[in-house]
């Protein structure tokens, strides 16, 4: 019999869906709780406040994630084959792993907090990806050495935010100009096509000179 999940893992879960839903400053507390089935004191004793949730249902989805990229990392380095194919296959390969990857309301919650940018997301997102960022950084620096490392991190910033779109979107159904476009039956949904298919067209822009 599988083990029910705890009061912090039911509050994470519920701000999560409430987060996505509806954004971080329209979720109340008691609203979470509630779907939780707990109360406010939980929240205090295991998260301390609404900005430690946030955190916490950030670091559930994206640790996991994050330490994958890196074994990938390593292993590139390792084998002293650095491409920036494999590289980028490397990043974003753990967001379409079924073990890994986050569902749509995690997907949605990506994006509203990307588009939020106050500063206890950005802080928040910047503690998460940083380390993972900085080791990419320096790998695609040396891979593009023609490129100054400035405009490299700035490429990389239109790739992650290319990569939260495209796995939100993800799929005819979900492209509103699907039904517009008259090549829209052939959309790649496959996901080692996909993959495939958005590496070699992310690496194409890291590499323009």
């Amino acid at each position: 019999m599988p083990t029910p999940p705890s009061t912090r893992d039911r509050l994470i879960a519920a701000a999560e869906v409430l987060f996505a839903e509806r954004g971080v400053e329209a979720a109340s507390l008691r609203d979470i709780t509630g779907q939780a089935g707990t109360n406010l004191a939980a929240v205090n004793y295991h998260f301390g406040s609404k900005e430690g949730l946030l955190r916490a249902v950030l670091e559930a989805r994206l640790h996991p994630i994050n330490a994958r990229r890196l074994e990938l990392l390593e292993a590139i380095e390792a084998s002293r084959l650095m491409t920036v194919e494999r590289l980028l296959e490397a990043f974003i390969c753990p967001t379409v792993d079924p073990e890994l990857a986050p569902g749509e309301h995690f997907l949605q919650l990506m994006v509203r907090v990307h588009h939020a940018g106050d500063e206890v997301t950005t802080e928040v997102l910047g503690e998460i990806f940083g380390p993972v960022a900085s080791r990419y950084l320096t790998a695609l620096t040396k891979v593009l050495p023609s490129i100054p490392p400035g405009r490299v991190l700035q490429r990389m910033q239109f790739v992650i935010g290319a990569m939260i779109h495209s796995l939100f979107t993800k799929g005819p159904s979900k492209c509103p100009l699907s039904d517009r476009l008259p090549a829209a039956p052939n959309v790649v949904v496959d996901d080692e096509a996909y993959l495939q298919e958005f590496v070699a067209f992310c690496a194409a822009g890291l590499r323009h000179e």
